[in-house]
């Protein structure tokens, strides 16, 4: 049913869920599991402590 799977990942206990379950469902149908992570470079100057 599926042959390429995408996931969003954040390394967040949520997103871990959901790669945990795109794996999951990638193994049950055979098909290619891409993870994709992004990094705003724009928030490395913030300083730690700015929320």
């Amino acid at each position: 049913m599926f042959k390429r799977i995408l996931v969003a990942f954040k390394f967040t206990p949520a997103s871990r869920s959901v790669l945990e379950k795109g794996i999951e469902i990638a193994r049950d149908h055979g098909a290619e599991l891409h993870i994709f992570h992004a990094l705003d470079y724009r928030l490395k100057a913030l300083e730690s402590s700015d929320p």
